[in-house]
This record gives C-alpha cells, sequence and structure tokens, in this order.
C-alpha cells in the first residue's frame, strides 16, 4: 500500500514587533568583552523579512531627528563607548547592558544636514577603504605572480 504525500510551502507569520527595517539598529545585550556589550549593528535592506531575537536590543531612530547611519557611528565609537556607553555595561564574566541602561545613554544629536553631511563623509570613506583593499589584493597577487616567475626563471 502506498502513501500519498503532499508536499506543501511551509506557511508562517513574522510579527510585526519582531520585523526589522534597515532604519533600525540592534544592539548587542550581552558579550565576553566590554567592547562587545551594546555594540551595534546595521540592518541590510532584504527582500525577505528579518526578524530579531532577544538577545538584541531593537533600536528604532525617528529618521526626522536622526539618521540611522549616524547613530551607528556614533554608538560605535570608541570615545562614546567609552565616556557615555561603558558606565551602563555591567556584570562580571558576562558584560551586558539592560534597554532601561541603554535608555540612559546620552546621544549628541547635530542637526539633520550635519548629520547628512557626516553620512555622506562617511560613505565615501568607506568607499574608498573598499577600493584601496581591492587595489592592494590586486597588487599582493602581482606580487606572488611575479614571485613565482622569479623563482622559476621565466623573468
Amino acid at each position: 500500500r502506498s502513501l500519498d504525500l503532499e508536499l506543501t510551502a511551509l506557511h508562517f507569520r513574522v510579527e510585526s514587533a519582531y520585523q526589522l527595517t534597515n532604519n533600525d539598529l540592534l544592539i548587542s545585550r550581552r558579550s565576553l568583552t566590554y567592547e562587545g556589550a551594546a555594540k551595534p549593528c546595521l540592518i541590510p535592506i532584504s527582500s525577505e523579512p528579518l526578524i530579531f531575537e532577544s538577545s538584541m536590543i531593537r533600536v528604532i531612530p525617528d529618521i526626522n531627528k536622526i539618521r540611522t547611519l549616524y547613530l551607528f557611528h556614533y554608538l560605535a565609537n570608541p570615545l562614546v563607548k567609552t565616556h557615555f556607553i561603558r558606565k551602563y555595561v555591567t556584570g562580571a564574566t558576562i558584560k551586558g547592558i539592560s534597554q532601561k541602561n541603554l535608555e540612559n545613554i546620552k546621544i549628541l544629536v547635530p542637526p539633520i544636514k550635519m548629520q547628512d553631511k557626516f553620512i555622506k563623509a562617511a560613505n565615501s570613506l568607506s568607499e574608498f577603504l573598499e577600493k584601496s583593499a581591492t587595489h592592494e589584493k590586486g597588487v599582493v597577487n602581482l606580487f606572488f605572480s611575479l614571485s613565482q616567475k622569479a623563482f622559476a626563471g621565466e623573468l
């Protein structure tokens, strides 16, 4: 006797309370180091729904007052972490920050036009660094190629 099996797509629903957009930031709650606690993470643009779980804190910036990318760079800045964030990180073995403590962090918010200029400069720097890394890989590959030919006596 054969079994009649039907293949069906798995149906699920994403709760909007946990769904992320690229305007959100995720902040790590816990880490083994002070540097990892309260570390921000940008959300990429995705055609699929993205959700987060309880070991992260979701921050939804009011983009009319503070740009997501500016806030990300602000929270990731080592000086900001040292002077404004670290005092809210608790724990001995595992360092962590609570949502309540995260809300106590002072954020320096320049006018939107200045934030937009900062974002433009940060994007230009990122593009430059990416091109530099690509160029460096090309130079390294060329060096190894020439080295192999030189040691093989082909030069």
